[in-house]
């Protein structure tokens, strides 16, 4: 279970954790006393480390990629990119996204290289950096975390390191995601980077997050809505409808045949549509109904569901590669 307020990113999910020290017994007792669901590698010998760093690919940067895709426009000289928030959730299928490397964590006394020499041969890396520390090398460590060499510094004789340490990973693994979620929300609708942040959607955000006991989440559309998934791939929903959103809704009903109670469904903001995908619009309006959900006022003007189990075809629920799954 999280320890801290999440910030809603556009995606997020555990990643492999290595810790470096030349100490093996330091290292059997991380592992002996990690959450059993915890990836982590370990190494005593930095080369070792470094040759894994070095030879894993970016999956996960280059799917987040993924995401945009050029727009043809008249004028040659103007470039405009289109944003595809649907392929985010594509990451699902896809078991290597738990293998990826997002956080280090490396002893600052080895022989053959000090952690901060580390660091900086991975500095190039989108990856978080703790260094362990003792109590005589402290000012080293803190010119390091100055220069942005490291991101947090521990010393490795608190008596309770392993409970300050999952903490700070956790805290690095959600602003790992944070900050490549930056370039898609700032190329979206500013609406939407504004209701992320707001204090009653992060507070209902994180009351879903750890209602439904996720491990990981994506962001499915520009209104804010959002798939958690636990352990076991199992789904929740978060659902957000905006007034804007009912209006567009509302006025594509208008030209349709559309049954009376839908219209006024969504007119009275009773219920909400959740469409997942384009092709969802093309089915016949009156099985339309099965993407109604109870809906529930969060703020003016944007309301929510919260649905459990798989509802939408549009995710191929037998492909799904769990957390659970990935071990």
């Amino acid at each position: 279970m999280t320890k801290f307020t999440i910030r809603p990113s556009c995606l997020y999910h555990p990643l492999t954790v290595v810790f470096l020290d030349d100490n093996e017994s330091f290292l059997d007792a991380i592992k002996l006393g990690s959450d059993k669901s915890a990836l982590i590698r370990t190494f005593s010998d930095p080369t070792e480390a470094l040759a894994a760093i070095n030879s894993e690919e970016e999956n996960i940067i280059n799917n987040i990629s993924n995401v945009y895709s050029d727009v043809d426009t008249d004028d040659p000289n103007k470039k405009v990119v289109d944003i595809d928030i649907g392929s985010i959730r594509n990451s699902i299928y896809d078991a290597s996204r738990f293998n990826h490397i997002g956080v280090v964590v490396v002893d600052y006394k080895m022989p053959e290289m000090t952690g901060t020499d580390f660091c900086r041969s991975i500095k190039d890396k989108h990856i978080y950096k703790v260094m362990l520390t003792a109590e005589a090398a402290l000012n080293t460590a803190i010119e390091a975390f100055n220069e942005g060499v490291i991101n947090k510094f521990l010393l490795k004789q608190n008596d309770d390191l392993q409970a300050h340490l999952a903490c700070v990973i956790s805290e690095l693994e959600e602003k790992y995601f944070h900050d490549i979620s930056k370039p898609i929300l700032r190329a979206l609708d500013n609406n939407l980077s504004e209701m992320l942040k707001s204090d009653v959607f992060i507070e209902l955000f994180n009351s879903v997050f750890r209602d439904s006991n996720a491990v990981e989440y994506y962001l499915l559309d520009t209104s804010g809505s959002y798939l958690f998934l636990d352990k076991e791939g199992y789904p929740t929903w978060l659902i957000i409808r905006s007034e804007h959103d009912f209006n567009v809704q509302l006025e594509t009903l208008s030209g349709l045949d559309a049954e009376e109670k839908l219209i006024n469904d969504l007119t009275s903001r009773e219920k909400l549509l959740f469409m997942l995908s384009e092709e969802e619009y093309q089915e016949p309006v009156g099985e339309w109904n099965n993407s109604l959900f109870e809906a529930k006022e969060l703020t003016s003007p944007l309301w929510y569901s919260i649905k459990k189990g798989p509802i939408k075809t549009a995710v191929d629920w037998k492909q799904i590669k769990a957390y659970q799954g990935s071990k």
